[in-house]
């Protein structure tokens, strides 16, 4: 665990100036990624801080701070390197503790935590030294043989056996007695026929037909499952892929089952499951799916577990990717969780998608837009629910941040805090069913009721 004190005192009258600290408690360690020293920019009035370690950006993802119950993640100012973040504080902050947590990616060496204290403070204490790696995990088991081919065909039959003899012939009748002069008698009766000859020894077989050849295989599909396809992740899918552009689009097609990744997309590739209870994308770290401009996530579910600060089940980082038929699950974020994340420009489409952001003791927010974008929600059911009253936002079904516009048409939003919350651009809900605690903010309402089906009057009221 690292520790940075700094305590700055100045002044006769016992006017305490702002200075920064690190507690020194142990905090679980990012392994590759290591925060050394945090410095202030002004210690009378510090308005940003500069995070000073190894591996700060060189992960599975962009960087994100997030500081104590504070909901939005600090903005980085500049652009940041694996040695060095200068990321903004939040306006007229109070001195005191807080959690400082730095993320790059999804697994554990992308993350750290940090006790951070603002206000006076003792001496520096030494730097702790660095643990050891952690032991390589078992390789996992062989994957299971792929199925037998078809049978060929049966072969032709062979040709008929040759007649048999013919029968030898019947005994003459009796002559008939002289008749009397007169009429002729009659002919006698014609004598039984011959028994049949027996039947010719059968013919050999034919020789087998050759198998019917393999159907062609579709031009730019990836087929990805957990045997019989052309990978068994779906990461390793799309990073084999190159070329791809607006006229060179590729699929990738994910068989059924459950698999234990974060999947980060590329643009030009949709990824596309075989049912949301068929196709399951499952995590335990920051996000279970990164989106991408140009793309469609369809007919799957996103599971985030947790495990740190903050969950987040499909994350859009100024992107606007096209989800459809989408089931999210967040449940592990200790402190918030939010079910899709869209900040900075992101202004996805979403149709048909289900989210459940539960368990977070600050904030559980079903669809979370901050920034400038505009999303569009049509059919999607969002709940936030779990975090106890406490004076953060809360429990709520979307929340809407954004100087954007944001449209919702024949939804379903439930929050025990708020159903719908608006802290920006225009917000404009239609035949939409809102439960729980009262929409918030400036919300435009059309043709939309309450949890007990009673009309909502303009204002989602």
């Amino acid at each position: 665990m690292k520790m940075f004190n700094r305590a700055l005192v100045a002044g006769m009258l016992l006017l305490a100036c702002f200075s920064l600290a690190l507690a020194a408690k142990p905090a679980s360690s990012g392994g590759q990624l290591n925060v050394i020293q945090v410095l202030a920019d002004d210690p009378n009035d510090p308005t940003s801080i500069t995070i000073v370690g190894e591996g700060l950006s060189d992960g599975g993802g962009p960087p994100t701070i997030m500081l104590g119950e504070y909901v939005d993640p600090l903005v980085i100012i500049g652009t940041a390197t694996d040695t060095e973040i200068i990321a903004e504080l939040p306006a007229n902050i109070d001195g005191g503790d807080y959690l400082l947590t730095v993320s790059n990616g999804n697994g554990q060496k992308d993350n750290d935590e940090y006790d951070l204290t603002i206000g006076a403070v003792g001496p520096q204490g030494d730097k702790g030294d660095k643990g050891d790696t952690g032991a390589n995990g078992m390789d996992g088991a062989d994957g299971a043989n792929g199925m037998d081919g078809a049978p060929g065909a049966d072969g032709t039959n062979g040709i008929d056996g040759a007649d048999g003899a013919p029968g030898s012939n019947g005994m003459d009748g009796a002559p008939g007695a002289n008749g009397m002069n007169g009429a002729p008698g009659m002919n006698g009766a014609d004598g039984a026929d011959g028994a049949n000859g027996m039947d010719g020894a059968p013919g050999t077989n034919g020789t087998d037909g050759a198998d019917g050849a393999n159907a062609p295989k579709p031009q730019n599909v990836l087929v990805v499952s957990p045997s019989g396809g052309d990978f068994t992740s779906i990461q390793a899918a799309v990073n084999s892929i190159s070329g791809e552009s607006a006229i060179n689009r590729y699929l990738v097609k994910v068989g059924p089952g459950i698999y234990n990744e974060a999947v980060t997309m590329k643009p030009f590739v949709d990824i596309e499951g075989s049912g949301e209870l068929t196709t399951v994308v499952k995590t335990a770290g920051l996000f279970a799916i990164f989106g991408a401009d140009n793309v469609e996530l369809r007919s799957l579910t996103a599971e985030n577990t947790g495990g740190g600060g903050l969950a987040i089940g499909i994350y859009n980082f100024n992107v606007s990717p096209r989800l459809t038929n989408v089931t999210v699950t967040l449940s592990g974020g200790t402190g918030q969780n939010y079910g899709i994340y869209n900040p900075g420009s992101s202004s996805p489409t979403m149709m048909h998608v289900t989210i459940t952001a539960s368990g977070g003791s600050l904030n559980n927010f079903g669809v979370y837009t901050p920034g400038t974008g505009s999303p569009t929600m049509i059919n999607v059911t969002a709940t936030g629910s779990g975090a106890p009253p406490s004076g953060n936002v809360g429990n709520v079904g979307t929340y809407s941040p954004t100087s954007g516009t944001t449209i919702i048409k024949s939804s379903r939003f439930e929050g025990s805090d708020n159903s719908i919350r608006n802290a920006g651009g225009p917000m404009n809900v239609a035949a939409s069913q809102l439960i729980g605690g009262p929409a918030l903010g400036t919300v435009t309402c059309v043709a939309s009721y309450d949890g007990s089906f009673a009309a909502l009057n303009s204002s989602c009221l």
